[in-house]
């Protein structure tokens, strides 16, 4: 006899249906595909600002970096004299961005020169730091350039004493533009404000050219901005403008400069008497006092050498009790010999 189910059971089962029924669907239900991974690029997209495009190609860049390198260089040696100290420019970056934030990225006061380009038109602006300012005009006054860093503005005593090395700055950079084009570079005008200088609309693509000044144990930054617009007349001479042209192009300036540094240049200069070869044996048995033949007459030519580069062919001798060379002729593959000048006494008893 089969057995009743009471209600509490029946209902147990009811509850039980669903759950049944849920658990066959998911088994009959076909596995979810599971979502790929992303692959891994090793190139990243750049990020694109519309509002503010790349104006200047990276050829014309580099052309630029090269050139104010030059330029560092040659001012660096001006500075150095100008001030009678030891001053060290280096270049440290050329980059595009727009004038507001060129602007921004400057102290609150500062030395800021407008400067106007000639003959193609155009104005730019010439920051020096106050930090180096400051040392600047120290050293012109006597003073040691180790001064602490002044948190004032530059007063107008200030900016005509400083004038004078924007000038040679400008004289620099004009004589380092020269391989590009003539230009002149003329200074307009002195602010302390750089909100007071306005060369062109904040949103105007600008390239900055980054300079640390060292002066002694001062040192301090130099901007040099001019407005993407104004390099338009030059660059069709940027983009054909290498490494090798800014290395190797001198201008007569740098000639001169040049033929002045070699002039004081110091260097060896050395008479050989005589040479001969002789054995080891022979050379450890020589004794103080001995005689050593050298094998060649009294009036023949010595050769003089230059840095150890045979330059000349002399006579050995005597002028004035004193010991001397007299120099006849420059080294050729076939020298005849030099006849005795009547003041010139060869030196007797060598041989």
């Amino acid at each position: 006899m089969s057995e009743l189910l009471s209600q509490d059971e029946v209902n147990a089962l009811l509850q039980s249906v669903p759950l049944v029924e849920e658990a066959t669907q998911k088994l009959a239900a076909p596995p979810e595909p599971v979502a790929p991974s992303p692959a891994r690029y090793t190139k990243r997209a750049t990020r694109y600002d519309f509002k503010r495009p790349n104006r200047i190609s990276k050829n014309v860049l580099q052309s630029l970096h090269f050139l104010h390198e030059r330029y560092a260089r040659n001012l660096a040696l001006n500075l150095s004299a100008y001030l009678r100290t030891i001053a060290d420019i280096v270049l440290l970056s050329v980059d595009q961005l727009s004038y507001a934030e060129f602007l921004m990225s400057l102290p609150e006061t500062t030395c800021i020169n407008v400067v106007d380009i000639q003959p193609q038109g155009g104005t730019l602006a010439y920051e020096v730091n106050p930090t180096l300012v400051f040392a600047i005009i120290e050293k012109l006054m006597g003073g040691s350039s180790e001064t602490p860093t002044q948190n004032r503005e530059i007063t107008v005593l200030e900016q005509h004493l400083v004038e004078g090395f924007i000038q040679m700055a400008l004289r620099d950079l004009r004589e380092a533009w020269q391989t590009i084009g003539e230009t002149t570079f003329v200074l307009e005008r002195q602010e302390t404000s750089p909100q007071l200088v306005q060369i062109v609309a904040p949103n105007e693509i600008v390239v900055v050219v980054v300079f640390e000044v060292k002066v002694g144990q001062t040192s301090g930054m130099m901007n040099f901005c001019i407005p993407a617009i104004y390099l338009d007349p030059f660059a069709m001479e940027l983009r054909q403008e290498n490494r090798t042209d800014f290395t190797t192009r001198m201008t007569d300036e740098d000639h001169r400069r040049l033929d002045e540094v070699l002039a004081d240049a110091i260097t060896t200069l050395n008479v050989d008497l005589a040479e001969r070869k002789i054995p080891i044996r022979e050379l450890l048995s020589m004794q103080v006092g001995d005689l050593l033949p050298l094998n060649k007459e009294v009036t023949a030519p010595v050769t003089v050498r230059v840095a150890g580069l045979p330059k000349f062919q002399a006579l050995f001798g005597a002028r004035k009790g004193r010991k001397a060379a007299r120099i006849v002729s420059h080294v050729t593959r076939e020298d005849p010999r030099p006849q005795d000048d009547a003041l010139f006494e060869p030196l007797q008893g060598v041989g």
